[in-house]
């Protein structure tokens, strides 16, 4: 039986810790934002949101409204290439990593499950006061790929209030939940 595990946690909240642990393990790496990089370049994306913004008449200078009809079309296309890697791969066994932070996008991965793929989750549960004080050093410290400037760690805010928790009633086959304690200043660990 194929199997994935889904990711999910704020930026900075461990996932790319996590995701090293699966590789050692033997797990096939799913990156998501690799996959979105890609896909919100391609042709076929910014067709499909055109017509759909012409469709809805959204005022193309609304960037509230565009932002979501994008989201909604990346989901979906997102899923789409997800199901392609996994059904069509020799590995059975995948890590899916991304924030993965609305239940939307872990709806969309969930319906793997009537593939006959096994869709487990791991939540990195960290404080929200821990994850802005992580964006601040590194933006301030600046040793993270890319940049992480004051406009991103704005974002971080934003992305911050899309968080809604999984629960393993969305359709997880179990759910995994990683407490964060913080046991010293300088010592931060899952339990």
């Amino acid at each position: 039986m194929k199997k994935i595990l889904m990711a999910i946690g704020l930026p900075f909240s461990g996932k790319s810790k996590l995701m090293r642990e699966y590789i050692d393990k033997g797990y096939e790496i799913i990156s998501r934002d690799d996959l979105l990089e890609k896909l919100i370049e391609s042709d076929e994306f910014k067709n499909r949101a055109a017509e759909k913004i012409k469709e809805l008449n959204i005022d193309p200078k609304n960037n509230s409204a565009n932002f979501l009809v994008k989201n909604d079309i990346a989901i979906e296309m997102l899923a789409a290439i997800v199901r392609d890697i996994v059904l069509n791969s020799e590995h059975n066994n995948f890590f899916y990593d991304g924030t993965n932070i609305q239940k939307k996008v872990r709806a969309s991965i969930l319906k793997l499950k009537e593939d006959g793929v096994q869709v487990d989750g791991v939540y990195l549960k960290v404080p929200v006061e821990e994850i802005e004080r992580r964006g601040r050093e590194i933006m301030e410290k600046g040793n993270r790929k890319g940049e992480f400037n004051e406009q991103a760690y704005n974002q971080l805010k934003y992305i911050i209030r899309m968080l809604e928790e999984p629960k393993l009633e969305e359709g997880f086959s179990s759910l995994t939940v990683h407490d964060f304690v913080q046991e010293n200043k300088r010592e931060l660990q899952f339990h």
